[in-house]
């Protein structure tokens, strides 16, 4: 595994950790605070269908466990690597979408400004991602990151056929090897010629 892969899996594994405890981590204040406990104000939050911003939150909760799981069971999947990795990048802007709109609706701290910080980082990302999709149209199989190891930096493609495809030649090699040719030809002419004019002489 390359040094690439090693630091995106340990960057994704921690983001979704935080962001699937993130839940959690709102109600955690209500130990120090009177009045309603955690447990109660967990479930008041999971079951307030009438926000939208909750149930957009929990849309985003959803699509980020799934994206945890196939991540991690990506070997065991009935699927092949390219086809998991369309996968992968679907579920990514999924989840960028629907986020993103859920900390525009429900965010204390979002005005204008903000929101339009939030959507332009998000635009960015989901734009970065989608270069995989012609990647995917190119004609070869992709390679898994095991299999590419060995080759860091470059196009995880490889060519379906066996067998190799030379490159045509360029006109000037073409036309050196055309004047040795000649050269060759010349060389002998002059040869013969110098051959029978000394047996003429003898």
């Amino acid at each position: 595994m390359n040094r690439l892969m090693k630091v995106h899996k340990i960057i994704g594994y921690s983001c979704v950790t935080v962001l699937l405890m993130h839940p959690f981590f709102l109600v955690i204040p209500r130990l120090f605070e009177s009045g309603i406990g955690p447990v109660d104000a967990f479930v008041t939050i999971i079951t307030t269908y009438t926000s939208r911003g909750v149930v957009l939150g929990l849309i985003a909760w959803c699509l980020m466990l799934i994206f945890g799981i196939t991540s991690l069971a990506r070997k065991i999947l009935p699927m092949k690597y390219k086809s998991w990795r369309v996968f992968h990048g679907i579920l990514a802007i999924a989840f960028i979408s629907v986020a993103t709109w859920h900390t525009i609706v429900l965010g204390r701290h979002t005005d204008l400004a903000m929101s339009i910080f939030i959507i332009l980082r998000a635009v960015g990302g989901q734009d970065y991602l989608l270069p995989s999709r012609h990647v995917m149209r190119a004609p070869g199989r992709c390679l898994s990151p095991r299999n590419a190891s060995n080759h860091p930096g470059r196009l995880l493609l490889q060519k379906e056929s066996s067998h190799s495809i030379q490159a045509p030649q360029s006109s000037s090699l073409i036309s050196s090897k055309k004047r040795g040719a000649l050269r060759v030809q010349r060389v002998s002419a002059l040869m013969k010629k110098r051959s029978i004019l000394s047996g003429q002489r003898v």
